[in-house]
């Protein structure tokens, strides 16, 4: 059984630009990722505490609430 090496809430945005913005300067997260359709922001001090902020899932109806990191 593969083990568990992450959990991250997903949160569906409709202005990518402006969440980015509020997690960054309000909270002061930093931008880890950004794919233009999805962006994570993580704590500079703890970066396993993160949010990923979702425009849409090609793959789903729906955007997902958490993503799931597994080692396999």
């Amino acid at each position: 059984m593969p083990s568990v090496r992450r959990i991250v809430p997903n949160l569906a945005t409709t202005n990518a630009d402006a969440a980015k913005q509020f997690y960054t300067s309000v909270l002061g997260l930093e931008l880890v990722m950004d794919l233009d359709w999805v962006a994570t922001v993580a704590s500079a001090e703890n970066p396993s505490a993160q949010i990923s902020l979702i425009t849409r899932d090609r793959t789903a109806p729906v955007v997902p609430a958490i993503s799931v990191e597994v080692d396999d």
